[in-house]
């Protein structure tokens, strides 16, 4: 069974290794400028983890994905595009799982869970991503850039509401 907790810095060298293989996956399926050069490692979940943000999916006591949940982004505000509403919401960043779990689909699902209303971006190419977004319900809603090292800031975004 597949568990929800708060990352603490004793889970940074496995959130190390997940990261690790998440950018070696991604290269592999073409998809070679969203996380390069060491980025993300865990040493970027310290303001997440002060703020009580930063989260761990676990089967049993291995930990199989890492994630993080915070209540705003800076750049949507540049969004070429129209989010679904103009109201409080919550965004996924930092998501990385190891395969076989079914992991990505449980945090979505945990996410969604939790908030009435989520944002997610990603890199156009992060296929298997969008493609748990699409199934999940996630529209897309447009493009926002980031000043990203050798300039491949752009991010297709994605939003959810849950139905009243």
């Amino acid at each position: 069974m597949l568990t929800i907790r708060l990352a603490t810095l004793e889970d940074y060298p496995r959130i190390d290794e997940l990261f690790d293989d998440a950018r070696s996956y991604m290269a592999s399926i073409g998809n070679t400028t969203q996380w390069t050069n060491g980025f993300p490692d865990s040493s970027c979940l310290d303001e997440a983890l002060s703020k009580n943000e930063a989260f761990v999916c676990c089967k049993d006591d291995l930990v199989v994905g890492v994630f993080v949940v915070s209540p705003y982004e800076p750049a949507y505000h540049q969004l070429d595009g129209q989010w679904s509403a103009d109201r409080d919401y919550a965004v996924i960043h930092r998501l990385a799982t190891a395969p076989g779990y079914g992991a990505g689909q449980f945090i979505f699902r945990h996410v969604m869970d939790q908030h009435d209303y989520v944002r997610v971006d990603t890199h156009r190419a992060n296929k298997p991503m969008i493609h748990i977004m699409e199934k999940l319900g996630f529209k897309y809603i447009g493009v926002v850039m980031y000043d990203r090292p050798g300039g491949d800031g752009e991010r297709v975004c994605y939003d959810w509401m849950r139905s009243k």
